[in-house]
């Protein structure tokens, strides 16, 4: 090879090479360009989760209805300009991560399975249902929830040669979830839906959430047996074991342990208690786990072995907004005429005095998947002569 063809050669490769490297360069570029286009999008775009949209297509509806506006759509688009989720065209209502859902929310008002759950998280049915076995319901009347039978002894798979090799038996035994309705109604004054989004929509994260919780975890903390209209209480037919007679750290450590030994093998104890019951945890060297709630009795102490709470909804949840309703404002509910034809007290027209009211309803249901998984004690010494 003459020396001329050796740099016409060197010349071909190097121009090759840095052919390749313009264009690795131009590739880093795009990328680079790319990732800030997307960053940039995701600022303008912030995600919103089930709930945020849920409330902000309340917020959207009630201004709207506040306002004798009839396009909720819009109001949403001016409310929230910077949030697309809540104004785009409809995918589908029960797909949270799909641009736009939020349109058949502020406009129809029908939401998929969970409304209640996710309206208020904090609830004592929301906590224990993030624990358990949840169950979607849409479609059927019942549930069938089968549970295999707990070994008697403690069962090896270690076996000797020509040994036979344990088999776990066959039994088990089953719980009905059967949904049923549950509907809280809020009111809310004209005045109210008139402010700007920011303060309406912190009173809706406010107000209804604490309606919610306190109708259902009064029933699902309570005692009572199944009715044709609601489920059975967690506590029915559970008697409480003895307190402790000390105060103090010595008098929390003894009320738990006793609780937990009550539930053989719990997979997951949590305990329930009021937050004033709560206060002496905060001696405890380590963290129990506990969910506070305002329906459970001071001095009640309930555990439960969360891994064994079921709990499922069916289809079709809702919410309306009305404002010429004629309510009783009152708890237990009675009917605004009863059958002797007295009047319901106190009734209140939503027209009369310029209300607006919110109705959320969903079908639940909730069982404990065998018996002997909760426990509780009626009245703790923990706080000595505290009332």
């Amino acid at each position: 090879m003459d020396h001329d063809t050796s740099i016409q050669l060197l010349n071909e490769s190097f121009s090759r090479r840095l052919a390749g490297v313009d264009q690795r360069i131009t590739e880093a570029k795009n990328l680079a360009i790319s990732a800030d286009r997307r960053l940039r999008e995701q600022g303008r775009k912030p995600a919103l989760s089930r709930r945020d949209v849920l409330f902000k297509a309340l917020t959207a509806r009630l201004i709207a209805f506040g306002e004798k506006t009839a396009d909720s759509v819009k109001t949403a688009e001016r409310l929230y300009p910077n949030l697309p989720r809540v104004a785009k065209t409809v995918t589908n209502p029960a797909m949270t991560g799909v641009e736009g859902w939020a349109e058949e929310l502020v406009s129809e008002g029908s939401v998929g399975a969970g409304l209640l759950q996710t309206l208020a998280p904090a609830s004592v049915y929301a906590a224990l249902s993030r624990r358990g076995l949840r169950v979607d319901m849409s479609g059927l009347s019942q549930a069938n929830l089968l549970n295999r039978a707990t070994p008697t002894g403690s069962p090896t798979c270690f076996v000797g040669e020509g040994n036979p090799i344990p088999v776990r038996a066959m039994d088990f035994s089953g719980v009905l979830l059967t949904p049923k309705k549950a509907a809280v109604i809020s009111h809310y004054t004209r005045e109210i839906a008139r402010r700007s989004a920011p303060a309406i929509e912190t009173i809706l994260r406010t107000y209804l959430p604490e309606d919610i919780t306190v109708a259902v975890d009064a029933t699902l903390l309570g005692s009572a047996a199944a009715t044709a209209t609601q489920p059975a209480g967690l506590l029915a037919g559970v008697s409480p074991i003895a307190a402790s007679t000390q105060t103090g750290v010595s008098g929390v450590v003894e009320d738990l342990g006793a609780l937990a030994a009550a539930i053989a093998n719990a997979a997951d104890p949590v305990f329930i208690m009021a937050p004033a019951t709560a206060i002496a945890l905060a001696a405890l060297p380590g963290a129990v786990p506990v969910i506070l709630s305002d329906s459970v009795p001071f001095r009640r102490v309930i555990a439960i072995d969360a891994s064994d709470f079921a709990s499922g909804s069916a289809d079709g949840a809702s919410f309306e907004i009305v404002d010429d309703a004629t309510l009783v404002a009152a708890d237990p509910a009675v009917p605004i005429v009863d059958g002797a034809g007295a009047l319901g007290n106190p009734t209140s027209s939503l027209w009369q005095l310029d209300l607006i009211g919110i109705r959320v309803i969903e079908e639940l249901a909730w069982a404990l998947r065998r018996t002997g998984r909760i426990s509780y004690i009626d009245a703790v010494n923990w706080l000595g002569t505290t009332p």
